[in-house]
């Protein structure tokens, strides 16, 4: 179980510094960037629990 969480925490990790990299890079205003921040950071975070609820299913 300890594995598993770390790999996904990991993982979680590295997508959100990978998606604040590509919102910087494409965003034009600093509101710009911290809505699609936001947004994205709620999607990631879903997604990601899910994975991990699955993960510890077994």
């Amino acid at each position: 179980m300890k594995n598993k969480f770390a790999i996904t925490y990991v993982s979680w990790v590295i997508s959100l510094l990978l998606y604040m990299w590509v919102c910087s890079v494409t965003s034009e205003t600093q509101e710009q960037f911290f809505y699609l921040l936001s947004i994205g950071t709620m999607i990631s975070m879903v997604f990601f629990c899910t994975l991990l609820m699955s993960l510890t299913e077994n």
